[in-house]
């Protein structure tokens, strides 16, 4: 890889400027072992824009590949000290981009924020841009993605061609990082990485469930990547595991015009209990996806029934199926979406995994593109850091 570099660099008259990372013993030591590699990147990175004091960076990352991404801005403001925080990323809504920051601010630019792993290689076909061999099939395996050697692997694949690779892209459900072993770490080492931390973050997680006045009894802190949320009360024996479910609806564009998605989720095992489509985004979108999670699950009373304060879960119609079955109705507080962070992350995942890879010509198309992730991929195969990198019906199996 550094060879194909530095050829291209010199046959192009490139002012290429290289610098050197430091050992990985000098890295954060809560970083897992992957994520601590790759970290000598980014201080090695920091090093150099220390000496140079550039203002920007342009950099090649899109939003399909890895979910922290998905928090990115085409022009993304850096702290003082080159550190990233999702929390002071400016809107970018229809196009416009906000250029105007204080002095002294370091950028990243990223004019390939919104192209997928697709749209890069029918772009360089269409050019003929040189492409090192390392991203065709070899004994069939090939690189989708490039990094150190200790922690980049090669994946499954029969594409010798760049034709074969579009070809393969088109269909594969493996995603672009699969051999990026930073990627099968805990969930939040890619962000802890880009904000540059340096310490384990503190505190014990605590799932969003209030008790008071309540026989379940007090909420009881739980570790980060616990999937099961248990509350006990003063006289209990022992511990109770409690179902919880949560709900959201989503969007997809086809050329037919918006197709809207709702879903619910058992929050035990991240799994995909009900769902449902529909061209307009009414209160019957949201009841049809509950009616199916009720007749999958059959869920005793008492279940807590979570989604956010849309019009749809606010309706008359919807709170009086609930009430029918006896759930025990919980909902984000006002503007605070972190409240149903489960489903957000799964509209994140479906997006990256499905939807930000592919186009629809009508509705149909994309409903049973949706079906088949959803039950041929999502559930059955996608694999939870939280879940001990199980997939979600393997996972109820074990715990069954």
């Amino acid at each position: 890889m550094i060879e194909f570099r530095d050829k291209k660099a010199k046959e192009w008259g490139l002012n290429l400027i290289t610098g050197l990372c430091p050992p990985v013993e000098e890295m954060d030591p809560t970083l897992p072992p992957a994520a601590r590699s790759a970290a000598r990147k980014t201080v090695g990175l920091k090093w150099l824009n220390e000496q140079y004091k550039w203002t920007g960076i342009f950099a090649g990352i899109r939003r399909d590949e890895q979910a922290v991404r998905a928090k990115e801005r085409f022009f993304s403001p850096r702290g003082e000290t080159s550190q990233w925080d999702f929390r002071d990323q400016p809107p970018e809504f229809w196009g416009q981009f906000n250029t105007d920051f204080p002095p002294g601010t370091h950028l990243r630019i990223h004019p390939l924020l919104s192209w997928t792993e697709i749209d890069i290689w029918r772009y360089t076909q269409r050019e003929n841009i040189p492409t090192m061999s390392l991203y065709f099939a070899n004994n069939g395996k090939r690189y989708r993605s490039l990094g150190d050697q200790d922690i980049t692997f090669p994946v499954d694949s029969q594409a010798s061609t760049i034709p074969e690779i579009i070809e393969e892209l088109t269909t594969t459900t493996v995603s672009e990082r699969a051999g990026r072993a930073m990627d099968h770490e805990q969930e939040d080492s890619f962000e802890r990485l880009r904000r540059g931390s340096q310490s384990a973050p503190s505190g014990p997680l605590v799932e969003a469930i209030f008790a008071t006045n309540s026989p379940l009894g007090a909420v009881r802190p739980i570790a980060a990547g616990n999937p099961i949320t248990t509350l006990t009360t003063p006289n209990a024996a022992q511990a109770k595991r409690i179902r919880k479910n949560h709900g959201a609806p989503g969007y997809v564009w086809t050329r037919e015009g918006w197709l809207y998605l709702a879903v619910i989720l058992d929050l035990h095992s991240r799994r995909v209990i009900g769902w449902a489509v529909s061209n307009r985004m009414k209160r019957d979108l949201a009841i049809r996806a509950l009616n199916m999670a009720i007749a999958f699950r059959a869920p005793p009373k008492g279940c807590i029934h979570h989604t956010d304060r849309g019009s749809q879960y606010c309706s008359h119609d919807y709170h009086k199926v609930l009430r029918k079955h006896g759930f025990s109705v919980s909902m984000s507080g006002k503007g605070n979406c972190y409240d149903n962070a489960a489903v957000e992350t799964f509209f994140k995942t479906i997006k990256a995994e499905l939807i930000w890879r592919r186009s629809w010509e009508t509705r149909w198309q994309a409903e049973m593109a949706i079906f088949e992730y959803v039950n041929g991929f999502y559930n059955p195969r996608r694999r939870h850091s939280g879940l001990g990198w199980k997939n979600s019906v393997a996972f109820e199996r074990k715990v069954a």
